[in-house]
């Protein structure tokens, strides 16, 4: 009974592991394909309420990395601030 306990616990971990990855590789697609403005992305943040706290997180520093490697490259312009104030 206690090797059966073991192994499903030891599943369980891996499980959940797969479910929170699967979730990061959508929210990287999304912050990939969708739209780029304050418009987009408040849309997103809006349909995240719904999930973990997490992947809130996750999302809003993808946006804020994609934002300072925007401005990194470019200047730091009025769309991009209006990014950063949505966050």
């Amino acid at each position: 009974m206690n090797t059966i306990t073991d192994w499903q616990l030891s599943r369980l971990s891996y499980e959940m592991y797969g479910d929170s990855r699967d979730l990061e590789a959508i929210i990287f697609f999304l912050n990939l394909l969708c739209r780029r403005d304050a418009k987009g992305t408040m849309m997103i943040t809006r349909e995240l309420e719904h999930c973990d706290s997490c992947m809130r997180d996750y999302f809003v520093s993808l946006v804020s990395l994609r934002v300072a490697y925007t401005a990194s490259i470019h200047s730091l312009t009025a769309d991009l601030l209006e990014v950063l104030w949505t966050m």
